[in-house]
């Protein structure tokens, strides 16, 4: 069984496929234009130095997002690409 969790707590180089967004408003509605959607995958490249924000990478793009929005994203972890 897949446990979500959301993307703030994953650590660099993980790979993860979005299943739910609980953030609401002008945040939700900027997440989903940039990608955000369920059954989209993303990989965590890097966290900046005091761990805020976090650099993804998702649709081919690179996207700095804040812990604090990424704690809103519910994903589970796939198989690392090789």
């Amino acid at each position: 069984m897949e446990t979500n969790i959301d993307l703030s707590s994953c650590r660099e180089g993980d790979s993860v496929v979005i299943r739910r967004l609980s953030a609401s408003g002008a945040i939700r509605k900027r997440l989903l234009e940039m990608g955000f959607i369920n059954g989209a995958r993303i990989k965590i490249v890097k966290y900046a130095p005091l761990r805020d924000p976090m650099e993804v990478s998702i649709k081919n793009a690179r996207v700095s997002i804040r812990v604090k929005e990424a704690e809103q994203i519910y994903v589970t972890k796939t198989a690392a690409e090789t």
